[in-house]
């Protein structure tokens, strides 16, 4: 079934319905006034128990209760001339009163049916919660409010004003022919035209966007059609839908051009990994391969082999761990127990592993404890691979290689700069510093180890603990690695 004859069927299956309800309206209608259901008068309580006193109700009302309070006993019949000159009063805002003693009732105004009174009245509820209401009597509606009491012998009454509802039947008795005549003459001419405009407003742009999606395969021909939409004088839902559907087109595209770049990266990357995992496997096959030959023939010799094997293989344990603590971090799987620490003897230790045959960072810093919530196994792994980056890309070129690890605080957060003068890193190299295995042009050679992974790991663990990392370099001058770290509340 097409999205048009979908349309029809249902405009149509909605008139048809409106017309049967409406036919079981008129039918129910009928059937209440035959007694066959049940009186449409609850319906119509709920409708209208909880609506508001007129003036002339509210003012009837009142009068008649200040008369009880005065004194109960005013209220019994025969009634006194204030009394009497008072429901007159009532009776003639063609109000009805009714005057109840226990069961009985004393007085009701002429129209009323005794003994429908017996039967609607509504309870007692001598805290008058519920004052407000209707009741049927003889098939008529009244709106009523009352107020019950207790006569001093202990009888308990009630004084109760009503007002003549008008039901549902004698509405549509009156005006229900010319009503269902004329809602039908309109229902036709509406959906003549609301029929019309659905076609061009809806259906005429859904078979166009049905025909684009047929096209999905032809890229060409899909985008001189998508360079229409949206279209002109269409429902602004369908419009939606159109730029909608123009832009996941584009998304596609945009996707399609990122799994083509992905796939260049996983050949890098697997470029990558094999090269990283090859290098020192090939090492430690040929020292083996010199053992077992008997080319380390003197003691040294043997013990030189067996120390540069040890080395290899101790790198290779730290690249297959690298890899597999980036993957934990990325995929969300590494715990990190954080609590406070102090930044600055986390910093001091670090500095204090490095002894004096590589460039010593210098600490540079102003207070004693400087607190933050961190996991310090952890952030002391950020650390220190980015102080390894600054040793491995020192400059040989400059008389002395500086490496600084400044702490600065402000109000919400401590910031640790740590700058050197190496190498620096090219601008063309900046953006993509934090993509795992991205390793700069200037350091893929054998001279520079590493697994392109140590500032990926760096900006993870960063992000773990709420904190910003951003780095800043000039080719040749040095690096600037800045982290921002949020501070312990209590220690602000």
């Amino acid at each position: 079934m097409t999205i048009k004859q979908r349309f029809i069927l249902s405009y149509l299956s909605s008139f048809a319905i409106s017309i049967v309800a409406m036919l079981a309206i008129v039918a129910m209608v009928f059937a209440a006034t035959l007694g066959e259901i049940p009186s449409p008068a609850n319906f119509y309580k709920m409708l209208t128990v909880q609506r508001g006193l007129t003036k002339v109700e509210s003012d009837a009302f009142l009068k008649l209760s200040r008369v009880v309070q005065r004194s109960p006993e005013l209220i019994t019949v025969p009634f006194n001339e204030e009394l009497t000159t008072i429901i007159d009063d009532i009776e003639a805002n063609n109000l009805k009163v009714v005057i109840r003693k226990n069961n009985t009732f004393p007085y009701y105004t002429n129209g009323l049916v005794l003994a429908s009174l017996e039967v609607h009245a509504p309870e007692y509820e001598i805290h008058n919660f519920e004052p407000i209401g209707t009741l049927d009597n003889n098939g008529k509606l009244y709106r009523y409010v009352k107020n019950d009491f207790h006569y001093l012998d202990g009888s308990v009454g009630s004084i109760v004003v009503l007002n003549r509802e008008t039901t549902l039947f004698e509405v549509f008795s009156k005006w229900g022919i010319g009503i269902i005549i004329a809602i039908l003459a309109a229902a036709i001419a509406l959906a003549s035209t609301i029929n019309r405009k659905l076609k061009k407003s809806t259906i005429d742009p859904i078979e166009t966007l049905e025909f684009a999606m047929q096209q999905v395969s032809d890229e060409n021909d899909l985008n001189q059609l998508l360079e229409e939409f949206p279209q002109d004088n269409i429902s602004k839902d369908i419009a939606q839908l159109q730029v909608r559907f123009k832009e996941m087109w584009q998304q596609l595209q945009s996707l399609e051009k990122l799994r083509d770049a992905d796939e260049a990266n996983r050949i890098a990357l697997i470029a990558n990994i094999s090269h990283d995992l090859r290098t020192p496997i090939t090492s430690i096959i040929g020292y083996i391969e010199g053992l077992l030959e008997g080319v380390a023939a003197t003691p040294e010799k043997q013990h030189h082999y067996l120390k540069t094997v040890h080395q290899k293989a101790n790198d290779l344990n730290n690249l297959i761990e690298t890899l597999f603590l980036y993957s934990k971090l990325e995929h969300q799987e590494l715990n990190f127990d954080t609590k406070p620490i102090n930044l600055i003897e986390l910093l001091e230790s670090i500095v204090y592993d490095y002894d004096e045959s590589k460039p010593k960072p210098i600490l540079i810093y102003e207070g004693e404890s400087l607190m933050i919530d961190a996991d310090a196994f952890h952030l002391r792994r950020a650390f220190v691979n980015i102080i390894e980056n600054s040793i491995k890309f020192t400059d040989p070129e400059k008389t002395e290689a500086i490496i600084e690890i400044q702490i600065t605080k402000t109000d919400e957060s401590l910031v640790v700069t740590l700058s050197d003068n190496g190498k620096g890193i090219d601008e063309n190299d900046l953006p993509f510093i934090f993509d795992r295995f991205y390793r700069g042009e200037k350091s893929r050679f054998a001279t520079v180890p590493g697994s392109g992974l140590g500032l990926g790991i760096v900006k993870q663990i960063i992000d773990r603990h709420k904190g910003f990392i951003s780095i800043t370099s000039t080719f040749t001058i040095g690096t600037e690695v800045r982290i921002t770290l949020p501070r312990v509340r209590k220690h602000l």
